[in-house]
């Protein structure tokens, strides 16, 4: 992690217009071309929840505005920052999973199916906003979503991105993301975008006995 120098920070201008405003997320929603990712995740044994997570994770590494958080007047970017994402145990009970962001492909994965497993295991929605080293992902596959309009906390320097998906159709799925204007903008997300779509033609390995 660093902090920004603000006095010589290019964005400065932008920041300070956007930080002041009462709600500075906005959600912008685009179709993800991903052709191959269903077929190649049942043969690979893998979810397609699963799949489309790890291929984010490697995505947003790439985009700093999307690891830059606020911390009362100082402006931090995050190295790397790590998944969670909604789990729901027996009866529909909601838990959240903190995962941890991997160089490897099958190392995501695994991690992903294991975290998943636990909190269904043991639901908790631990202690929310508690780190800004994370972005948030849900996804309603029974769903062909089109948009969604996210909550947040409310709190002042909550920064972390929202993402959200539904059902893969005819090789498309919608991505929704939430993100905070004062550090991104929606031209940063055309080459987060790109990366996602690079990262789901990625051969997947096959899931461990």
């Amino acid at each position: 992690m660093r902090t920004i120098d603000l006095a010589s920070w290019p964005r400065r201008p932008q920041y300070e217009l956007y930080r002041a405003c009462a709600d500075p997320f906005y959600e912008l929603t685009v179709r993800v071309s991903a052709p191959a990712v269903v077929e190649a995740s049942r043969q690979a044994g893998w979810s397609v929840f699963a799949v489309v997570l790890a291929a984010l994770t490697h995505a947003i590494q790439r985009c700093e505005p999307l690891r830059t958080r606020q911390r009362g007047e100082e402006v931090v970017v995050h190295d790397r920052i790590h998944p969670s994402w909604v789990v729901l145990g027996e009866g529909g009970r909601m838990s959240f999973a903190r995962g941890q962001a991997h160089d490897e492909l099958r190392d995501q994965l695994v991690a992903i199916e294991q975290t998943t497993a636990a909190a269904r295991a043991t639901p908790s929605l631990g202690e929310p906003h508690g780190r800004d080293d994370l972005f948030y992902a849900s996804s309603l596959a029974p769903l062909d979503l089109v948009s969604v309009r996210p909550e947040r906390s409310g709190l002042r320097e909550d920064c972390v991105p929202r993402f959200f998906w539904g059902r893969v159709v005819e090789g498309r799925l919608h991505l929704t993301i939430s993100a905070h204007h004062a550090f991104v903008d929606g031209m940063h997300l055309v080459g987060l975008v790109a990366d996602l779509e690079e990262a789901l033609r990625r051969p997947l390995p096959a899931r461990p006995g």
